[in-house]
């Protein structure tokens, strides 16, 4: 429905309410050499005014609702992007700030980095892409508000400690590994995680189904047991002198474990806090008969400890693996 009317009164015109209903608008006022231009512009398209109208409305609307969503879209985007960079300034001396993310994408300038955390300009998902890889935070969280921004990768770890070591050592991207987390919950079941961490900014958690307790089964038994030996050649490699990586064990709370695998904070924000007391040697001493009955980290250490103890010493898998990771520690020593 479209009428233009040169006065002002109120003729037909319908509420607000109404017109949502019927989808019907009364258009009054409107300036003569504006009625003309429309009239000739529905003649040039072989439309009716009304239709001509119509198409306009819709089109300008169109345009603003457009960029509506996208302004919308560049301060949510903004709004995740800035909170990574708080979450890795939380603890001292990380500065990461849009210039030092922009150096480390290997950009000539930090402005367009700067934009993108202001809510000015949307970065292309492969900027995204590179931003996500370079601050360890995940891609579909960033770009789309999918998920957690620190998502944890279910893994386990090869049995072969060899193979285990250089899991625990290498990256996708070939970076180094600075440090080895190694995370146990004090809960009953002991679950067990670790991280690697590549950077100050970039940190992966991962999460598996490693249970370090007494409530495992024979399946559970046997992976303990992998897993104790490979404590014991991560810890022959990280004391050996010149050694470029730092293992860090962790004792936490279950809910400290929980909130570390729901992804929503930096790890070491979760681990480390100001009042943390989580850290802890027992990675160290689970493998070594001289400390099972000096320790006592939990309830049932002892009683896990020297069960696991027979488990390597009674199979000769496990006892020649321990043999090959002490001997060549030998060897190296003599050397």
């Amino acid at each position: 429905m479209f009428e233009s009317f040169g006065s002002g009164k109120n003729r037909n015109v319908q509420p607000d309410a109404e017109a949502l209903t019927t989808g019907k608008i009364l258009v009054r006022n409107l300036p003569p050499d504006v009625f003309k231009a429309l009239v000739e512009i529905a003649q040039s398209h072989d439309r009716s005014v009304e239709a001509e109208a119509r198409m306009a409305i819709r089109n300008w609307v169109k345009e603003w609702v457009g960029a509506e969503s996208h302004n919308s879209r560049c301060m949510q985007v903004s709004q995740r992007l800035r909170y990574i960079i708080d979450e890795i300034n939380h603890r001292p001396g990380r500065n990461a700030s849009p210039s030092r993310i922009a150096e480390a994408m290997g950009r000539s300038h930090a402005s367009e980095v700067e934009r993108w955390c202001a809510g000015l300009e949307e970065p292309s998902f492969e900027e995204i892409k590179a931003v996500a890889s370079l601050l360890m935070c995940d891609f579909s969280w960033l770009a789309h508000g999918e998920g957690t921004p620190y998502k944890p990768i279910y893994q386990r770890i090869p049995e072969n400690p060899s193979d285990g070591m250089s899991w625990l050592l290498e990256s996708p991207d070939s970076r180094p590994v600075k440090t080895v987390g190694l995370i146990r919950s004090k809960s009953e079941a002991g679950e067990f995680a670790y991280y690697k961490q590549y950077s100050e900014w970039s940190i992966q958690v991962f999460s598996t189904p490693y249970h370090v307790s007494e409530v495992i089964g024979a399946g559970g038994e046997s992976s303990l047991a992998a897993l104790l030996l490979l404590f014991e050649a991560l810890y022959k490699k990280h004391t050996k002198s010149g050694a470029e990586f730092q293992v860090t064990g962790y004792l936490v709370d279950d809910d400290v474990f929980s909130a570390l695998l729901s992804g929503k904070r930096h790890p070491l924000n979760v681990l480390d806090g100001p009042n943390s007391h989580f850290r802890s040697t027992w990675w160290e001493d689970i493998w070594d008969p001289e400390m099972f009955e000096k320790q006592a980290y939990w309830e049932g250490w002892q009683s896990l400890t020297t069960r696991m103890h027979r488990v390597i010493e009674g199979k000769d898998f496990y006892r020649k693996n321990r043999e090959t990771i002490r001997g060549s520690v030998r060897d190296s020593n003599a050397v």
